[in-house]
């Protein structure tokens, strides 16, 4: 109890919060090994302990688009143009399936 300060003051919570926030900055800092620690094989190597999930999210999101049929150009610039239609595909109607365009 010697290191308890006598009075807490506003100085001192700032003191708390200041270290608090430089000890989020060394953990982030050791995880990506930015300390000056000895480089590892994989390191050297250019491996990564964690991968970065965004290169494989914008290509998911990618073939999202061509599946929802948002990558084609549309607008009035694009029928202008000759790119596309002027209605948006989520306006578009539903394709007709072969079982609902035969005659019951």
């Amino acid at each position: 109890m010697a290191n308890r300060p006598k009075v807490v003051s506003l100085g001192w919570h700032r003191l708390r919060a200041n270290v608090a926030r430089l000890m989020d900055w060394l953990l982030v800092a050791a995880n990506c090994g930015w300390l000056g620690s000895k480089p590892s094989k994989e390191r050297l190597r250019g491996k990564r302990k964690f991968k970065s999930r965004g290169e494989d999210k914008a290509a998911w999101l990618a073939e999202q688009r061509v599946k929802w049929g948002l990558a084609q150009p549309y607008g009035r610039a694009a029928k202008l143009l000759g790119l596309g239609s002027e209605k948006p595909p989520s306006e578009k109607p539903p394709p007709k399936t072969a079982a609902a365009a035969a005659p019951a």
